[in-house]
């Protein structure tokens, strides 16, 4: 595997094969080619054929503009430079700059551009599973990516309206998840997730259940709403009007596929999520895991959110913090992959509840669009 940093007027190229020092020191002289820019774009002559090559994403993966220091590339460059390494028989893949920090932290080498690649590789070699992106085919966004702007905007306004309302029950968003709640919460995951306690059931004698609630019947006060709006303002806005898509000319409700990547934008390479990202994985997710980790492992909340992956350098103390264990590591994994679980299980039976109180109308070319029920 080699390895491909590129600064602002030079390029580093580490070679895994040929480097003879340990995992914990710099890569070794014979492991390092300096290049200039130029010889980056005639890679696909020099590496051997059947070659995987990485690549930060902000360095192979965008074009430079006019401002631009990490890009070193034009579009034209770069679209010429994945079809040469494709002829070539040479696997371009691309990281997630987030990764970036991680690897540098979890290597403990001193950050440089001799030391950043081997510190990917690193990374890379012991998480294989690790998400990278194929190059981008074309660098003008695709309609359903302008799509995608329009509707997280949207999003954003539905979301901001609420936190500022402090979540009014009288909106129409609180009122279908009160009418639904039993039914949308349906399992113990959902409720484990989404609930400030881990439970929100009506528990007997409670003497603030709402009108027409029963002991075991979820009580909405007692739900992580700015989470569950998250989802659900992808189905309904805050006016009780359905947001519909147009797909082949038909206005239908958002799947979980657009949802989960240009919505919440769910992927290492999100980059500006917008709000319903912010509340679902900085404080949902992040607060849930640690929570559930934490019980499973004998340790407080507090010590596990301490830690990272990848270690890190304490600001304060300048002392180095050891990474995750790595029975912490997969604890975490489990736990986090429960969430994204429940997030989808959210979004399905919020979308069910919709459909079923909406009558289906099928049009001429079988595409089927949701109407209201009393129309």
């Amino acid at each position: 595997m080699y390895v491909l940093d590129c600064g602002q007027n030079a390029s580093t190229l580490y070679n895994s094969a040929l480097d003879t020092n340990p995992d914990d020191q710099s890569p070794s002289p014979e492991s390092l080619m300096h290049l200039s820019h130029e010889d980056v774009l005639e890679l696909h002559k020099t590496l051997p054929n059947g070659s995987q090559l990485r690549c930060e994403y902000a360095h192979g993966g965008c074009p430079r503009q006019s401002r631009s220091k990490a890009q070193p590339f034009t579009e034209e460059q770069l679209l010429n430079w994945y079809d040469d390494l494709e002829s070539a028989n040479i696997n371009l893949l691309l990281t997630a700059q987030q990764s970036t920090p991680r690897a540098q932290n979890r290597s403990r080498l001193p950050k440089s551009d001799e030391n950043d690649p081997k510190s990917i590789y690193l990374l890379l070699r012991d998480y294989p599973e690790m998400s990278l992106m194929k190059p981008p085919t074309s660098f003008n966004p695709s309609n359903k990516r302008l799509e995608s702007y329009k509707w997280v905007k949207e999003s954003n306004l539905i979301l901001n309206n609420q936190r500022g309302e402090d979540y009014d029950p009288s909106n129409p968003l609180y009122a279908f998840l009160r009418t639904h709640a039993n039914e949308i919460i349906a399992n113990s995951l959902l409720e484990d997730a989404f609930s400030k306690q881990g439970s929100a059931r009506y528990k007997k004698n409670n003497k603030s259940r709402e009108a027409n609630q029963q002991k075991g019947d979820i009580n909405v006060k007692e739900l992580k709403l700015s989470q569950i709006y998250a989802v659900l303002c992808q189905l309904m806005n805050d006016e009780g009007e359905l947001r519909f898509r147009m797909v082949e000319g038909e206005e239908q409700l958002a799947g979980w596929k657009f949802v989960k990547q240009y919505a919440i934008r769910m992927s290492a390479f999100h980059l500006k999520g917008g709000v319903a990202r912010s509340n679902l994985y900085y404080h949902g997710l992040r607060n849930w895991v640690a929570k559930k980790c934490a019980e499973e492992l004998g340790m407080t909340t507090k010590a596990f959110k301490a830690k990272k992956r990848g270690g890190y350098t304490d600001s304060d103390t300048g002392k180095y913090v050891e990474p995750m264990t790595h029975e912490e590591e997969q604890t975490y994994l489990k736990y986090r992959r429960q969430y994204c679980k429940a997030v989808k299980l959210l979004f399905i039976k919020c979308k069910e509840v919709i459909e079923r109180e909406y009558n289906l109308l099928e049009t001429n070319n079988g595409v089927q669009k949701l109407i209201p029920a009393l129309a």
